[in-house]
């Protein structure tokens, strides 16, 4: 895995342990400058698109009745600390306590958070409003099917994924939003958070400058 550590970057997860994935959502942040009207006043400002880096799963297998390691998770989630800076961290609260405490231990402003309707309301409509406007970039995600499962992808998931009675986030029984919940908090605590620098820094290039010899 090769992160790019002049970004900042946010980190959403869905734990997981003997029956559904847990999986975690890697996202950066690329500071854009967009038009919006305030007040009826036209006005240009910087915000976060999020981009994402990776999704990760770990499966439990339900055959050999093996939970998820969470341990290797932690390990994980470690080793992406260490390579760049991870500002933020949302996690759904079922199963994330150590987790969250060990990202906490290398300066992450992390959290378990009960996911409940109204959140989970106001994180897919945000999502739903990045993807509308082209505010964020989503990779290309495939899944190995290794039970013949028919699972889908993520961006399959996303798909289907319902708002019940305008109040409730579900899925059909045949699916799950376990990608889908690690994509929404990831992409929800980066484009609410402020940028913190609006261009990438490198070395200046003078085209055409030679040098002259004494």
């Amino acid at each position: 895995l090769l992160l790019n550590p002049s970004y900042v970057y946010y980190l959403g997860g869905d734990g997981g342990v003997s029956t559904d994935s847990y999986i975690i959502c890697l996202m950066h942040a690329e500071p854009v400058l967009i038009e919006t009207v305030e007040n009826g006043e036209v006005l240009h400002k910087w915000i976060n698109k999020p981009v994402e880096d990776l999704i990760l799963e770990w499966r439990p297998s339900k055959k050999d009745r093996l939970p998820v390691d969470l341990l290797n998770v932690a390990d994980i989630l470690e080793m992406i600390c260490m390579q760049v800076h991870v500002k933020k961290a949302l996690f759904d609260k079922f199963n994330s306590a150590d987790v969250v405490q060990r990202l906490m231990m290398f300066g992450v402003d992390a959290e378990d958070k009960n996911f409940s309707n109204p959140f989970q309301v106001q994180i897919y409509q945000n999502l739903k409003g990045l993807i509308y406007t082209g505010n964020i970039e989503l990779l290309d995600h495939t899944v190995e099917d290794i039970y013949d499962e028919k699972r889908l992808n993520a961006n399959e998931e996303l798909k289907a994924i319902k708002l019940i009675n305008g109040n409730k986030i579900d899925h059909d029984k045949d699916k799950s939003k376990d990608f889908s919940d690690a994509r929404a908090a990831a992409a929800w605590i980066c484009s609410t958070d402020e940028p913190q620098q609006t261009e990438h820094y490198a070395m200046p290039v003078i085209m055409g400058a030679s040098g002259r010899r004494n």
